[in-house]
C-alpha cells in the first residue's frame, strides 16, 4: 500500500509539473486535444454538453474509416457527436496501433452487437461483412487467412470469426 501511494504522489506530481509547463509554454500534445474536446463534449454527470448536442444537429452522417484503430477516447468523442448516424469501417485484421492505444475491441463490440444488415430492423444498428476481395490473387488471400486464422486464435481479446476471412473474388485470374 505505501509503495503504491509514494508511486501514486510521484506520477501526480510529474503530471501536474508537466501540464504547468505545457501551458505556460502554450503547447499541448495529441493526447491534451482529446482530453480537451472530451471535457467540451460532456458535462460533469457525463451526459452529451450543449456543444456536443449543436454538432450533433450540424450532421446527417458521421463517417469513420479505420474504425479498428480507435480508442475509447476517440470514441467518446463520436459518439458526443454523432446521433445513432454513425457509419464505422473498419477491418480487425489491420488493427496496428495498439502502441498509440488503439482498442480494436471497440470495433469489434459494435460489429457484433448490430444484426447483419440483411435481417436489419430499421432504426436500430447494423452490419454488413466486405470480406470479399476482388484485387488479390488466391495465393495472397489463402496466406492472408492463414496467417490471421493463427495471430488471432493466440491472441487475447481481440475477437476473430469465419466471417472476418477474406474471401477470393477475383474473376478472370485463375
Amino acid at each position: 500500500g505505501r509503495i503504491c501511494n509514494s508511486v501514486y504522489k510521484v506520477l501526480k506530481t510529474f503530471e501536474n509539473e508537466f501540464e504547468r509547463r505545457k501551458k505556460s509554454h502554450s503547447v499541448c500534445d495529441f493526447n491534451d486535444i482529446e482530453r480537451y474536446a472530451l471535457k467540451i463534449l460532456y458535462n460533469d454527470d457525463g451526459t452529451p454538453s450543449s456543444v456536443a448536442m449543436e454538432l450533433r444537429g450540424r450532421y446527417d452522417e458521421v463517417y469513420i474509416d479505420e474504425y479498428q484503430d480507435t480508442n475509447s477516447v476517440q470514441d467518446s468523442i463520436f459518439s458526443a457527436i454523432s446521433n445513432h448516424n454513425r457509419f464505422m469501417v473498419g477491418d480487425i485484421k489491420q488493427s496496428i496501433y495498439r502502441f498509440r492505444s488503439a482498442e480494436p475491441e471497440i470495433f469489434a463490440h459494435y460489429r457484433n452487437s448490430f444484426t447483419p444488415i440483411d435481417s436489419h430492423i430499421f432504426g436500430k444498428g447494423a452490419s454488413l461483412f466486405m470480406s470479399n476481395n476482388f484485387r488479390s490473387d488466391r495465393g495472397v488471400i489463402d496466406f492472408a487467412n492463414l496467417v490471421s486464422d493463427y495471430t488471432f486464435m493466440h491472441s487475447k481479446g481481440i475477437p476473430y470469426s469465419a466471417e472476418d476471412k477474406l474471401i477470393y473474388s477475383k474473376t478472370g485470374a485463375d
